[in-house]
C-alpha cells in the first residue's frame, strides 16, 4: 500500500495489543490472506483488542455499528432474539473467524446480537478505516468479497440442516465428524464445552442433553467430555438422516499476496 510510513512492530505492539501470536491467528482469517506485514500493520493500526467474560454481552441488535470483529481466543455465538424472547442462534466463531462484517457498509446498527460463549479476546476494527484500506487495496477487496460470500453460503447449509434435521441427527452428525472414517467403535473427547457445541449446532442446552440421551440407541454414550461410540456407521448413518426403523428419532420442534 503506497502513501503510508511504514510501522515497526514495537510501535503496533504497543497501540494495538496485538502480541505475535495474535497477529499469526488473525493471519488465518481468509480477508487477510496473502498481506504482507506493512499492509496488514497499516490495516489494523487502530484496532483494539476487546475482553469479555462469559455470557457477556458484545453487542446488542440494533446498536451503532461501528466495527467488526476477529476472534483471537474462545467463542462467540451470533443471535436474533424470536418473538417468545428464546434465542436463535446464527453462528458460532471461534479463534481466527471473524464477525459483523456486515456493518461496514451498515448505517442501521447491528443485525443481530453478540455474546461470549467462554472467557474470550475479540480484536474489533473499525468500519470506517477498513473502508478506506478497501478502496485502496484491490487485493483486500476481492479477499473481503470473498470470505462474506463463502460465509453467506456456509450460513445458507446451515439453515438447511436445521429446517431438514432433528436436533439428534446434527448432534450424531457432529460426533460422527470426530471419528475416523475407518472406525467401527470409537472413544472421543468433546473439543468444546457442551453449551458451545449445543449453540454451533442450533440447540438450547435442554435440547442438547435430550438428544443426548435420544443417542443411546445407537450406542452413544457420553460422560463428562468423554464420548464412547459403539457403533460409527449407525451414528454417521444417523447423522446422514438415513435412520432404520428401531433407530427412529422424532424431530424436535453457519488470492494472491497484496501489499
Amino acid at each position: 500500500m503506497t502513501g503510508h510510513t511504514t510501522i515497526d512492530r514495537e510501535t503496533f505492539q504497543r497501540r494495538t495489543g496485538l502480541t505475535g501470536s495474535d497477529l499469526r491467528v488473525v493471519a488465518q482469517n481468509p480477508i487477510f490472506d496473502g498481506c504482507s506485514w506493512d499492509a496488514l500493520s497499516q490495516i489494523l493500526i487502530d484496532s483494539a483488542i476487546q475482553e469479555f467474560p462469559r455470557n457477556a454481552v458484545v453487542f446488542l441488535q440494533g446498536e451503532p455499528a461501528q466495527r467488526f470483529y476477529i476472534v483471537l481466543n474462545g467463542w462467540v455465538k451470533v443471535f436474533r432474539e424470536t418473538l417468545d424472547g428464546r434465542e436463535s442462534v446464527l453462528h458460532v466463531f471461534g479463534p481466527a473467524e471473524s464477525f459483523a462484517e456486515a456493518v461496514i457498509y451498515e448505517t442501521k446498527g447491528f443485525p443481530a446480537s453478540a455474546s461470549a460463549c467462554v472467557d474470550v479476546r475479540i480484536l474489533g476494527i473499525p468500519s470506517a478505516s477498513f473502508k478506506l484500506h478497501l478502496a485502496e487495496n484491490a487485493g483486500l477487496s476481492v479477499n473481503f468479497m470473498t470470505a462474506v460470500s463463502n460465509k453467506l453460503r456456509l450460513l445458507s447449509r446451515q439453515v438447511e440442516q436445521l429446517a431438514a434435521r432433528s436436533a439428534a441427527e446434527r448432534l450424531a452428525g457432529y460426533l460422527s465428524g470426530l471419528c475416523s472414517s475407518d472406525s467401527a467403535t470409537a472413544v472421543v473427547r468433546l473439543p468444546l464445552e457442551k453449551a458451545v457445541i449445543a449453540a454451533k449446532l442450533g440447540m438450547q442446552p435442554e435440547t442438547f442433553s435430550r438428544s443426548i440421551s435420544k443417542l443411546r440407541s445407537v450406542g452413544v454414550h457420553i460422560n463428562g467430555d468423554k464420548v464412547d461410540i459403539r457403533d460409527v456407521y449407525a451414528l454417521r448413518r444417523l447423522g446422514e438422516g438415513a435412520e432404520t426403523a428401531d433407530t427412529q428419532i422424532m424431530p424436535l420442534p453457519q488470492f494472491g499476496r497484496f501489499d
